[in-house]
C-alpha cells in the first residue's frame, strides 16, 4: 500500500511540475528532470509526459540537448504513441547528425503500421522521417547551409545530405498521401492542409514540378493554413520552371503578405526569392522597369540567412542591360539590410560601379571631341 501511495505521490508531483512548465513557462534549468523520468518509469504510456521529456531533452526550452535521453524517450514514444509528430520535430537535428539513428526510428515506425493503419498522425510522422532521410533539406531552398545548421543548433561543418534516395522519397510521398486521405476522411482539414503543403514542398525539392503543380492547383484554393509562404513560393517557382510565367506572377505576388520569416515576423527570405523570381519573369517579358522594381524590393527584404542565388541572377542580367544605378542601389541596400558583406554582392557592386564610371568617361570624352561641352 505504501509503494502505491509513493508512486501516486510521484505521479501527481510530476504532473503538477509538467503542467506548471507548460502553463506558465517556468525556466527549465531550475527543474529536476529526474521528476519526469521517475513519473514515466511508473507511467510509460503517458503521452503528455513523454512529449515533455522529448521537448526537454531536445533542448527546446533552452537547455543543452541530451542525446542519450532523447533517443531513449523517442524510442519509448514510438513504442506507445507512434502517431506523435514530436518524434520528428524534436529529433530533426539529431536525425541530420546521425542517419543510422533516423534509420532505426523508421524501422520502429514501420513495425507499428498495423496498429496505426488509418491514423493520419502516424503516416505524417513516417512521411517526415522518410523525407529527412531521402531528400536534401536544402534542395531548391531559400536558406543557406550555415543558416539551417544555426537554426537547428548544429555545429558549422556538419555534413548534410546532398543526394536523393528515390526509394525513400517515394515512401515519403506514399506516407504523406495516406495521411492526406486519412485526414480528409476524418474531416480534419487543418491536418490535411499541413500534409499537402509538406508533400508539395517535397515534390518541388525533388524537381518534380509537374506533380507539385497538380497538387497545389487542387489544394491551394481550399488551404486555410496560417503560414502559406513556403507553399506559395514552391508553387510559384514550379510554375516559373514550367514557363507558365503569368500564372507564376499571380501566385508569387501573394508570398509577401504570407511571409513572416523576417525580423519581427516581417517579410524575409521567401519574399526576397519571390520578388527576384518575379523580376526575372518581367525581364523575360521585356518589362525592364518592373524587373528593376522587383530587384530593389528584393534588396529591401534581403535576409542574412537567405540563398541569394536568384536575386544575384536578376542583378547580373540587369547589369548586362546597363541598368547600373539600379544594380548599385540593390547591392548597397542589400548589404545594409542584411548586415553582411558577401563576396558575390561586393563583386557585383564593383562591376556595376566600374561599368558606370567607364560609361560616364566615354560619354564625356565623346562630347569633348564633338564640342558639346
Amino acid at each position: 500500500m505504501k509503494k502505491v501511495c509513493d508512486a501516486r505521490g510521484i505521479a501527481i508531483g510530476a504532473l503538477i511540475l509538467v503542467f506548471a512548465v507548460v502553463s506558465i513557462g517556468v525556466n527549465r534549468q531550475s527543474i529536476e528532470a529526474s521528476a519526469i523520468d521517475r513519473y514515466l518509469a511508473v507511467n510509460p504510456g503517458d503521452q503528455f509526459a513523454r512529449q515533455q521529456a522529448l521537448l526537454y531533452y531536445s533542448g527546446y526550452y533552452g537547455d543543452k540537448r541530451c542525446d542519450v535521453k532523447l533517443r531513449y524517450n523517442t524510442i519509448k514514444m514510438v513504442e506507445y504513441h507512434a502517431n506523435n509528430v514530436h518524434i520528428v520535430w524534436q529529433n530533426m537535428a539529431l536525425f541530420l547528425q546521425d542517419p543510422a539513428y533516423l534509420a532505426q526510428i523508421i524501422r520502429l515506425l514501420e513495425q507499428q503500421k498495423k496498429k496505426y493503419i488509418s491514423d493520419e498522425g502516424y503516416y505524417y510522422a513516417l512521411a517526415e522521417c522518410y523525407h529527412v532521410a531521402s531528400c536534401p533539406l536544402l534542395a531548391r531552398s531559400s536558406l543557406l547551409p550555415n543558416a539551417l545548421l544555426a537554426e537547428l543548433k548544429l555545429p558549422r561543418g556538419t555534413r548534410l545530405r546532398t543526394d536523393i534516395d528515390p526509394q525513400g522519397a517515394q515512401k515519403s510521398i506514399d506516407a504523406y498521401t495516406t495521411a492526406i486521405i486519412c485526414s480528409k476522411r476524418d474531416n480534419n482539414a487543418p491536418y490535411a492542409d499541413q500534409c499537402e503543403e509538406a508533400l508539395g514542398v517535397l515534390l518541388y525539392r525533388l524537381g518534380r514540378d509537374k506533380d507539385c503543380l497538380r497538387l497545389f492547383q487542387a489544394d491551394y484554393p481550399f488551404n486555410d493554413s496560417d503560414d502559406k509562404s513556403m507553399m506559395l513560393l514552391s508553387y510559384g517557382c514550379a510554375l516559373y520552371n514550367l514557363h507558365r510565367d503569368r500564372d507564376a506572377l499571380v501566385v508569387l505576388r501573394q508570398v509577401r503578405s504570407a511571409d513572416t520569416s523576417g525580423i519581427n515576423d516581417a517579410p524575409g527570405r521567401f519574399t526576397m526569392v519571390a520578388d527576384s523570381t518575379m523580376g526575372l519573369i518581367e525581364l523575360d517579358l521585356g518589362n525592364y522597369a518592373e524587373a528593376e522594381m522587383y530587384l530593389l524590393s528584393a534588396g529591401q527584404t534581403a535576409a542574412r540567412d537567405a540563398n541569394w542565388e536568384r536575386p544575384i541572377e536578376l542583378a547580373g542580367r540587369l547589369l548586362k542591360l546597363k541598368r547600373y544605378d539600379t544594380v548599385i542601389q540593390f547591392c548597397r541596400c542589400a548589404t545594409t539590410v542584411a548586415f553582411a558583406n558577401r563576396p558575390e554582392i561586393e563583386g557585383l557592386l564593383h562591376r556595376a560601379l566600374s561599368a558606370r564610371e567607364a560609361t560616364i568617361s566615354c560619354v564625356t570624352t565623346t562630347r569633348l571631341a564633338i564640342g558639346t561641352y
